[in-house]
């Protein structure tokens, strides 16, 4: 059995698509499956000693797409040779792809989310789309809640699987490395007595930010909103950090180590994802969090998985969109109430470990792999 990955990025590029393909690739390698991935990056073969990495450089980007010719023909290679192919959508270019050459193949469709940036031209990808949802074997979505929000959902549910997304124990990865450690005690003599309400994600609309810098207008200066992320939104948020006179409350690390992110991870008291619509489909970086035991504050979007993810009054809280005096009762009940934040911090890990492990992810996807093979 040979299974290709068809992803837009890959580590060490990281997000969530990302490392979600790299942990099932790496279960699969254990497993002794056959097991390569087709994507961009700036080499055009990497062959690493556990699986091959087809990286394919772009010639440019297009609406946040990679665009490159030489991609088709190597897509048309290596798909030649796979036997399962594992598409991660949305991706533009691994779209067509698909419908090009998993004629006879194969073909899982893991939607991980609609369209988000391409949304004013996805009209022309919807017959597409179409096709191969048609086409296709199996569909994956993450999790029960975003099930909702697949507009396909009706026509093809006899297809439809609900895997969620998971993430590593990466407070293990943290205990492990004594580099990451030294690093983690330098942030923490740096903020010794405050507290620190933690964010990351790509600085778009989306993602809400500007309502949790609002909201750090209504809490106590001790108080330090830290923000992870490079994107669009960047100077629009530092235009609102200074007009608020919240340069001491507020801080922007701009795109940060992975090291970086665990150290933060480690030493915030909260972890808030203030996202403002269900192109927050799911939201990994909360499960991440959940790996360290933070408790949680999100928002409440209409059929988006982090509404799985984050249990109201039990790992956290969760309040109305672009509310964010809501944001700030939030975070200042969560912080002022030590017996309930303990008893969230608790919850908040044994739901990951309920339900968001890698390895539950990956048991799963290798039973599916096989349960096409036979077939």
């Amino acid at each position: 059995m040979k299974v290709l990955h068809l992803t837009k990025y890959f580590p060490p590029t990281y997000g969530g698509i990302e490392n979600q393909s790299k942990s099932i690739c790496d279960y699969l390698y254990k497993k002794k499956i056959n097991v390569s991935v087709l994507t961009f990056g700036f080499k055009t073969e990497i062959k690493l000693k556990k699986y091959k990495i087809f990286s394919v450089k772009p010639l440019f980007i297009f609406f946040s797409q990679p665009i490159s010719l030489l991609y088709f023909f190597i897509a048309k290679k290596v798909i030649q040779q796979t036997d399962i192919i594992h598409f991660h959508y949305p991706n533009i270019m691994g779209l067509f792809v698909c419908f090009l050459f998993s004629r006879q193949k194969k073909l899982i469709i893991h939607w991980h989310s609609n369209i988000v940036r391409q949304k004013y031209i996805n009209f022309l990808f919807k017959p597409i789309e179409k096709i191969l949802l048609n086409r296709s074997d199996k569909i994956i979505l993450t999790s029960i809640n975003y099930s909702k929000n697949f507009e396909f959902y009706n026509l093809y549910k006899k297809k439809i699987s609900i895997i969620n997304c998971s993430s590593p124990d990466l407070s293990k990865e943290f205990n492990k490395s004594l580099k990451i450690k030294k690093e983690f005690r330098k942030l923490k003599n740096q903020n010794l007595n405050c507290k620190i309400i933690y964010s990351m994600g790509r600085l778009v609309e989306y993602k809400g930010f500007k309502y949790l810098i609002r909201a750090s207008k209504l809490l106590d200066d001790n108080v330090k909103i830290v923000i992870a992320g490079s994107g669009v939104q960047l100077n629009n948020l530092k235009n609102e950090i200074k007009l608020n006179n919240l340069e001491n409350k507020v801080f922007l690390l701009g795109k940060i180590s992975h090291s970086n992110h665990l150290c933060y991870l480690k030493r915030c008291d909260i972890f808030c994802l203030p996202s403002i619509s269900s192109n927050e489909a799911f939201g990994i970086a909360l499960i991440e969090a959940m790996t360290f035991s933070k408790p949680l504050i999100t928002t409440k979007i209409k059929n988006s998985g982090i509404n799985f993810v984050n249990v109201n009054q039990h790992t956290g809280y969760k309040v109305p969109i672009k509310d964010f005096k809501s944001l700030a009762n939030a975070i200042f009940r969560c912080l002022n109430n030590k017996k309930q934040l303990h008893k969230m911090s608790e919850n908040s890990k044994k739901r990951y470990l309920k339900y968001f492990t890698t390895e539950i992810m990956n048991k799963k996807f290798y039973n599916l792999y096989n349960k096409l093979n036979e077939i």
